[in-house]
């Protein structure tokens, strides 16, 4: 863009250099294509990861979940699948701002998830079993790059965390995960305005990092049990959710009748005895790709805090749950 220097003087104030027309923005789209090939993050689930093709930094991924229903679960499996896959992210730092759990909860949901003993049974291990705690000890080595920052922080101060704990690792932060939005710190006092203005703040955060950021929401539980569920609405300050985040995910307990002809009667069985739960997760908003063509269902294995899309576990493990009867 050739710009008149006499005239340089009105413009002092003004960002020329975010002035520009399409063909100035052919070779900076060139680099972000290429940054983007290797730092696009996936879930583990094959058709979210088919359908929306990763995320970006600096997207804003939001997940809306009743309470209960398995969206901190959700997350934990997540980070789970960075470390088990060729992720980028293995080299870098994945930090979980666990806003509701504490380091007692997270460890043992791990635990959990890597030897398959529920949470009475790891604590008597624990406690009689000096063996089994030294491979625990070996077991968790693999998960040395997330971090966890147990704390309410304020959404204002999540970059000095960040920057923080890149200077104390040694690594760059690869992934920001905020569990949950509402429990984020703030001095406003009003529900709506504090949940939009943490909103905000987050999404310049991504951009200001350049990172993706996952945030949990919590919904109320009435949203739920409406004919539709969840929405893009349902979410608490649902209009500043939508708007700061690329990507919009819903978590929701799927509602099972024993005459659904797309679920399995074994699978239908053991969610009756609270041995699994079937989970429906819709994409509420999109900013590319597809929106899923048909309900997609996860199951929640209660033991190991193991999430399978459905029909995986039909294929894999559906009858040697029923076998073993747990």
């Amino acid at each position: 863009m050739i710009i008149d220097k006499a005239k340089l003087n009105e413009y002092a104030d003004l960002n020329l250099g975010r002035v520009m027309n399409y063909s100035e923005m052919i070779e900076p789209f060139s680099k972000y294509i290429e940054s983007i090939s290797d730092s696009k993050v996936f879930t583990g689930i094959p058709t979210i990861d088919e359908k929306l093709f990763g995320f970006r930094p600096p997207e804003v991924i939001s997940i809306l979940s009743e309470p209960d229903i398995g969206k901190t679960t959700f997350i934990m499996n997540f980070l789970k699948y960075q470390i088990d896959s060729s992720s980028f992210l293995k080299n870098k730092l994945l930090i979980n701002f666990s806003l509701e759990l504490n380091e007692y909860d997270l460890i043992e949901r791990v635990l959990q998830m890597e030897t398959g003993y529920n949470s009475f049974e790891i604590e008597k291990k624990f406690k009689s079993d000096e063996d089994f705690k030294e491979e625990c000890k070996t077991l968790v080595k693999k998960y040395d790059n997330i971090v966890s920052v147990i704390e309410r922080v304020k959404s204002h101060q999540i970059i000095s965390y960040v920057k923080m704990i890149e200077d104390i690792y040694e690594k760059k932060a690869g992934l920001l995960i905020i569990d949950y939005l509402q429990l984020v710190g703030s001095d406003i006092r009003d529900d709506y305005t504090r949940t939009t203005r943490n909103m905000q703040e987050i999404k310049e955060t991504a951009l200001l990092l350049n990172l993706p950021i996952v945030v949990t929401s919590q919904v109320s539980r009435e949203a739920g049990k409406s004919d539709t569920g969840l929405t893009m609405s349902s979410g608490k300050a649902s209009g500043a959710i939508e708007e700061t985040s690329q990507i919009v995910l819903g978590l929701e307990k799927a509602k099972l009748t024993n005459s659904q002809t797309d679920i399995d009667q074994n699978t239908i069985e053991l969610c009756s005895k609270g041995d699994i739960r079937l989970i429906r997760l819709k994409v509420l908003k999109k900013k590319r790709g597809k929106y899923l063509d048909k309900e997609l269902y996860l199951v929640l294995n209660y033991k190991n805090l193991t999430l399978y899309e459905y029909s995986d576990w039909v294929k894999k493990f559906s009858q040697i749950y029923r076998q073993e009867a747990f």
